[in-house]
């Protein structure tokens, strides 16, 4: 496939991702002022791919590819022009030379504005990016701490990995990896299984062990189906060995991987590394970004219904800037199995009011309701859940 596995984020679920329609209403309105603004007769070939590829973009983002390669040609000539129009009316004002301050000023005052959001690390955090304003590489994603498990000479040769693993696995452990994000190379139905078998379909569990006979799987929790295939994978016998927030390691429970079960010092490690990043984040939160272990550790303790750790987790996320849907969600949801209804309620109600398109939030909201005896408000949440169900069905259709 041509096509990114992932647009900007593989925790979309998590975070409340910035539309991209201001972007595409930029594009427009740069492709229609420099029509304006050329002077000169337009190649009609030129002209008319632009609006091919504009329309292919307002169908979907995943257009933008498409829309590069149609629309480049006229979008040069867009700029060119709007650049020298620009040029002709400044010349024409240089006499005037408090205007010339102005428009010097307001170009840096724009830049400056432009800039700080992701030098402060503020646009990555909001859209859910595990990346932060710098060079280099965040290892905080990654299994980096798999050293002595991964080159155990029992570790099994036979494991699957998700996408984001894949490429830090084989050039670090100089493990041949199950899949990873080249293009082109692995058919896009492997990825589409993985999800269905990590969500717990028996089938896609079937499929994929008939193939490819897994003994271990290497997961990052970052995914939105991480959590609930740690459960899948427990029903069919897989066991826990380790376990740091970010990265999972589950492998099949037979007495050859023994001396894999009882490395206790591993299993200790991940838990520590656990520690380390909670107290990191509580001394200085956000200060790196997005915290991929206790976003991962927060769903993982839910879905192992431990409330009173996934509880204290999203607390710890939480602050008064960052308020992201599914720290909300998980909270809600960690308060409803400690049977602290009106804190669930009080707490889902925020994420609907912020987050109102959010269908996760509103199934909250439906039980915290239907819990504290709010029936006019639980009736109100399952006519929204119903219609943005359909809205989604419907997206998916197209």
């Amino acid at each position: 496939s041509p096509n990114p596995t992932y647009w900007f984020s593989i925790s979309n679920d998590f975070f409340n991702m910035a539309s991209v329609k201001p972007i595409l209403l930029f594009v427009t309105f740069l492709c229609g002022l420099g029509l304006i603004t050329h002077k000169k007769d337009l190649p009609i070939y030129h002209v008319f791919l632009a609006i091919f590829g504009l329309a292919l973009l307002w169908t979907s983002p995943k257009m933008s590819i498409q829309f590069v390669a149609l629309a480049y040609p006229f979008m040069v000539l867009s700029t060119q022009s709007i650049c020298d129009y620009g040029v002709k009316l400044f010349k024409l004002n240089l006499k005037t030379k408090q205007l010339t301050l102005i428009s010097q000023i307001l170009i840096i005052w724009l830049s400056i504005i432009s800039i700080i959001p992701v030098v402060n690390n503020y646009k990555y955090i909001k859209n859910g990016s595990f990346s932060k304003f710098g060079i280099g590489i965040n290892y905080d994603l990654y299994p980096k701490e798999l050293d002595k498990l991964i080159t155990h000479p029992k570790f099994p040769e036979q494991f699957i990995n998700q996408p984001v693993d894949g490429g830090f696995i084989s050039f670090n452990y100089n493990k041949p990896c199950f899949i990873d994000y080249r293009s082109g190379i692995y058919d896009q139905s492997i990825t589409t299984d993985l999800n269905l078998l990590l969500l717990g379909d028996e089938d896609a569990f079937d499929s994929l062990y008939a193939e490819y006979k897994p003994e271990a799987f290497i997961l990052n929790t970052a995914y939105p189906s991480t959590d609930k295939g740690i459960l899948s994978l427990l029903k069919h016998d897989y066991r826990l060995v380790y376990f740091d927030g970010n990265s999972v390691v589950m492998i099949l429970n037979r007495p050859k991987f023994d001396d894999l079960f009882n490395l206790t010092d591993i299993q200790q490690l991940g838990l520590n590394k656990l520690e380390a990043d909670k107290k990191r984040f509580v001394e200085n939160p956000y200060k790196n970004g997005n915290p991929p272990s206790l976003i991962g550790a927060g769903k993982v303790f839910l879905s192992l219904n431990r409330p009173h750790e996934a509880e204290h987790i999203f607390n710890i996320i939480i602050n008064e800037k960052y308020r992201s849907p599914g720290s909300l969600i998980g909270l809600a949801n960690s308060q409803l199995m400690l049977k602290k209804f009106e804190n669930s309620y009080k707490t889902s109600l925020e994420v609907i009011n912020s987050y109102p398109n959010n269908i996760s939030g509103w199934i909250t909201y439906k039980n915290a309701c239907r819990l504290t005896q709010r029936e006019d408000d639980e009736q109100l949440a399952v006519e929204k859940i119903n219609a943005l169900s359909a809205v989604f069905k419907e997206s998916s259709d197209n």
